[in-house]
Order: C-alpha cells, then structure tokens, then sequence
C-alpha cells in the first residue's frame, strides 16, 4: 500500500497488529507480520492530521475543515467496521492542527483562527464537546504543532509554531527557534522531552523549564516526531531528512546512541513503540510513499 502523510501509529497490545491514519482520513489496521490490512473509508473530502485514542474504541481527528470523532467497537479486528461524526467544523478557516488525549477521561483539540486559537475539551465517555474556549498561547496567530497531556491528565503541554513550549503550569520558554514540533511526557515523572526546528532534543521540567540539552548529530536535520519505549528508557527521534536517531534516558539526562534510515520517503513525520519494546515503526510525509515501516529494536 502507498500513503503520503501516516500523521498517527499505534500498535496493538500484543505488537501483532499496528494501527495507522492518513491525511486521506483513512484509518487502517495493519497485520504488518501477515500483510493483511483493513481500512476504513474516510469521512470526506478533509485533510486530516492528526490523532489520538479517546478511548479503546474511539479516535479523536483533527483536520483542515472540522474535528471528527471515529468510533469503532471492533478496531483491533477490522478497521473498515467504524463510524464517522464530525464534532465540530473550522472557524474562520482555522484548522485543528492538534489533539491530544487522557484516555477514558478527556480529550483536548486545538484549533488555529483568524479570532485567535481556540481549544475544545471533548468527553471520552460521551464523544461530545463539553467545553470551548482560547489557546493558551503568547501570541493570537500561534499555531500549535503537538500537544500532550500528562499520564494522570492533570498537566498539559502545547509545542508552537513559534518555537515556543507552553505548559498549564503556567510555563513558556523558547524551545526551539524556527518551530517547536513535539513534546511527549516522561511517565511516570511529570517531566517532557520536545524536539524541533534546530535539531536538538531537550527535557523540561513543565514548571521551571530547561533540564537537559542534546544537539543530535544529524547536520541539523530538523527533528519532527519523537516516541518513547514501554520501559522508558530508549527515545526514537525522526528527522525530515528521513533518519531516525536513538537516544537513551536515564533519569532526565539524554545520551546519543545513533541514528538509522528505516526507508521511509520523505520526512520520519510519526513514530510508535511496540508494548514489548522489540519493534518500532516509522511512517513518513511527502511526495512519496510515507507508508509505515517496522523495524526491530532492544529496550
């Protein structure tokens, strides 16, 4: 299969099957040991670009025209079987560029607009909106790439176009000049690692700010994406020249292990881990074919 833009991965519990999403607004199921793939059909003719488990049955998407919910009792079993509802369409030609989950609980959706960035809580149980208001951002044409909530879903994280990290603890620091793209955060500890624009990965504790810096040696390659092992202890990083670049955790201090070219055509633009910790798979965006590959690793 071919696809351009695979924006989310995610794989089964057991590693057998992984789970992907296009910017056709196609979400397929991957038996990636098998080579069989189901998919569903998308809901229109949006872009989407973006995505994240509301719950075990449900994905929140966001794209170009609206936000969509996709549910689907059976996922892990056939992609094909689910519905679409949109949940909310896009104010004065504002995309949603960002969603992020505490799954079972809440989802959040942020929303760029000539009115300023707004933000949607949307309820996991239910699937509806529950409450609208303003971005938490420094400036109104703030553009969020990536946003991220904490494991107990009490602390959240916007990484700006702007290159700016922003935090519900009432933290802003300029991230990374030129574009901060990613952020994830360290569970259990509260701490998050973002990457970005200039190359580098950094950890931040989300009240004070700056931990650690790591420049990756990758000639400055912009690093779009980053995921985490199960065990925490192993950091992918994927980089728009198409590279992958490991690096190990060990508390908040990040240590350079290398890099790879897991074959992708374009930019490494989304990542995910096996439970297990022995696969990672790689998706890419560009001209090109992005399609996921898996790849086996060590934790």
């Amino acid at each position: 299969f071919g696809h351009n833009y695979v924006h989310y991965l995610r794989f089964s519990e057991n590693g057998e099957k992984l789970l992907f999403c296009d910017w056709d607004g196609v979400v397929s199921l991957w038996a990636w040991q098998e080579g069989l793939t189901t998919a569903s059909s998308p809901p229109t003719a949006d872009v989407l670009r973006t995505a994240a488990f509301l719950s075990p049955t449900k994905l929140l998407v966001g794209g170009e025209k609206g936000l969509w919910l996709y549910d689907n009792r059976r996922l892990w079993e056939d992609a094909s079987a689910g519905i679409w509802r949109q949940l909310d369409g896009a104010e004065d030609g504002g995309r949603f560029s960002a969603v992020a989950a505490s799954p079972g609980d809440y989802g959040l959706a942020a929303q760029a607009g000539r009115g300023g960035p707004r933000l949607l809580r949307v309820d996991a149980g239910s699937g509806e909106i529950t409450h609208r208001g303003r971005l938490p951002a420094p400036t109104l044409d703030a553009f969020a790439n990536y946003m991220a909530i904490s494991e107990d879903g009490r602390i959240r994280a916007l990484c700006l176009g702007t290159g700016e990290l922003v935090t519900s603890l009432g933290l802003v620091a300029m991230a990374h000049p030129g574009g901060a793209y990613h952020c994830e955060f360290l569970a259990p500890d509260s701490a998050l690692a973002t990457c970005g624009n200039d190359g580098s990965l950094a950890v931040w504790d989300p009240s004070s700010g700056l931990e650690h810096r790591l420049g990756l040696p990758l000639g400055g390659a912009a690093a779009d994406y980053l995921a985490f092992s199960a065990c925490r202890q192993l950091l992918a990083v994927g980089h728009r020249n198409g590279a992958v670049s490991l690096v190990q955790l060990e508390g908040r201090r990040l240590q350079y292990i290398g890099d790879f070219h897991p074959s992708v055509r374009g930019w490494a633009i989304s990542m995910a881990f096996s439970d297990c910790g022995h696969y990672l798979a790689v998706a890419g965006r560009g001209p090109r074919d992005g399609s996921p590959r898996c790849t086996a690793v060590a934790c």
